[in-house]
């Protein structure tokens, strides 16, 4: 079953293989990797350039407008949306999404590339067996993309959450009986002083 060009030369795959499930699922999801991995590259540089422009004013203001306090007030609004745009990145992981969508949406056109040509391991081009293979291809391909995906979202997650407080319940209240018992021992009594003798003095003339 041999590939088919279009009026521009490129590959195009037989009618009866491009309504072949295997075939519909790899044009779906290189669809989808690559409508994705341009939105995430479009936030990832919009923040950027943001990021860019703003760290590069506070200097100006400062140079500007010091000491007014309006100008002051302006950078300081700068400098903590430069925090804000810094933290959704991290938060959301659009450069890692990116990189991780590009790699994948470019392993996809390979295999299908590949097929078109009869290429290894596609050898003869579209047919059952191959289609076979490519199903096996492309889905060990996205189940480690997947894999990938929930590392990088793991690595968004935060590392040190705040524990839940730990209620702790009152000791119960002894009841009688029950328990070690504890013998008091009797008090002694207290003794008694010394009686004194008293010496007369002697009578002086």
């Amino acid at each position: 079953m041999a590939s088919q060009t279009d009026s521009a030369g490129a590959f195009q795959a037989p009618p009866e293989v491009a309504r072949h499930p295997t075939w519909l699922r790899l044009e779906d999801q290189l669809r989808y990797y690559s409508r994705n991995c341009g939105n995430y590259r479009r936030r990832y540089q919009c923040a950027k350039v943001l990021q860019i422009l703003l760290g590069a004013a506070i200097p100006v203001l400062a140079l500007a407008g010091w000491p007014d306090p309006d100008f002051r007030r302006l950078s300081a609004l700068f400098g903590a949306s430069i925090a804000a745009l810094e933290a959704l990145i991290q938060l959301f992981q659009w450069h890692a999404l990116w990189l991780q969508y590009r790699e994948t949406s470019e392993r996809l056109k390979r295999e299908k590339w590949l097929m078109l040509a009869g290429a290894e391991p596609y050898a003869g081009g579209p047919s059952g067996a191959t289609l076979t293979l490519l199903a096996e291809r492309i889905e060990t391909l996205m189940a480690s993309e997947h894999d990938a995906w929930v590392g990088t979202v793991k690595q968004a997650a935060p590392r040190n959450p705040v524990p839940a407080p730990v209620v702790t319940a009152p000791a119960p209240m002894p009841t009688p009986g029950s328990g070690p018992t504890l013998t008091l021992a009797p008090t002694p009594a207290p003794t008694p002083p010394a009686a004194q003798t008293t010496t007369p003095a002697p009578a002086t003339r």
